[in-house]
């Protein structure tokens, strides 16, 4: 991280070059990373500078993107995500195929699971 400071303040992304069919890419100024979407490189860069600006109204936790923020906040409001992947080893279920095998990894079963939909 170059800076973990959340109120510091992105530096633009540049353009860095335009690709042969025209494109333009942005660069990001912390690292050799390009998109040709500018957003994309801003989202990036808070990677680099730990920036998180949205804030939940309800316990101040900080996001990097809106969308993360309202999937954060329908907690608050009891809203429910479906959990499609059940644990063969305890009770756990998961909302997605990531936190399901993060979650694996807490048990013999390691990586090498069938995952279960239900």
């Amino acid at each position: 991280m170059v800076n973990a400071d959340p109120t510091v303040s992105l530096a633009e992304p540049y353009i860095s070059e335009i690709t042969s069919d025209g494109r333009t890419l942005y660069a990001c100024p912390y690292c050799p990373y390009t998109s040709v979407r500018r957003y994309t490189v801003k989202l990036h860069q808070r990677t680099h500078t730990g920036e998180r600006p949205f804030v939940c109204n309800v316990c101040s936790r900080r996001f990097v993107q809106r969308t993360h923020l309202r999937v954060h906040q329908k907690r608050h409001i009891g809203v429910k995500t479906p959990r499609k992947f059940k644990c063969p080893d305890c009770e756990g279920q998961f909302p997605n195929k990531r936190s399901f095998k993060l979650h694996c990894l807490s048990h013999s079963c390691g990586l090498n699971v069938t995952l279960e939909h239900g």
